[in-house]
């Protein structure tokens, strides 16, 4: 928005409706962890991938695309943000976005390692093979908010293949946006 212009607003307007369920998810996630452990703190809760590779699953697709990796929506939106910030000429707003896309990478990859590798320090339930349910684990105690949770990461993915339509979309959005003034 700083930028100014179609090309920055439509930039942003795409941005926005990636951002919405890739945030939503992240939360979504947080709380089945926090339901289930009974804290989100970092140093209490480790190495949950063995008792719900689901739901590390569901939690790095948006993590990943919050970060601005390929083939995620995120990189969409943010090559679309470098992209006004080269047409505009802002070097110093182009740098600050890849920085913060580095960082961002970097918490998230701290987060899902914290989280979802390592040691599980307490004694996590054993998963038997023959119990219904038993390859999602913790999914499996949260039926309603691990389906919620399920269908916006869904959403995230949905809005990587329609990058293309809602991009467009995005640019008649800004150009209304834009002749609106």
């Amino acid at each position: 928005l700083a930028i100014g212009g179609t090309v920055a607003i439509t930039a942003t307007v795409f941005y926005i409706v990636h951002h919405i369920p890739v945030k939503s998810s992240l939360f979504l996630v947080e709380g089945i962890v926090e339901r289930s452990t009974g804290t989100s703190a970092l140093r209490r809760v480790s190495g949950l991938a063995r008792r719900s590779l689901p739901l590390a699953v569901l939690f790095l697709v948006p993590a990943l695309s919050l970060a601005g990796l390929p083939p995620f929506s995120g990189f969409v939106g943010k090559l679309a943000v470098i992209a006004a910030g080269v047409d505009a000429g802002s070097t110093a707003l182009v740098v600050v976005a890849l920085v913060v896309s580095l960082l961002t990478l970097v918490s998230m990859v701290k987060i899902w390692t914290g989280m979802f590798w390592g040691d599980d320090h307490r004694a996590a339930e054993p998963v038997r093979l023959d119990e219904p349910g038993a390859g999602i684990g913790i999914l499996r105690h949260h039926p309603l908010m691990a389906t919620v949770t399920t269908v916006v990461v869904v959403a995230t993915v949905a809005v990587a293949a329609a990058a293309g339509p809602l991009y467009r979309f995005a640019g008649r959005a800004a150009a209304d946006l834009v002749g609106a003034r």
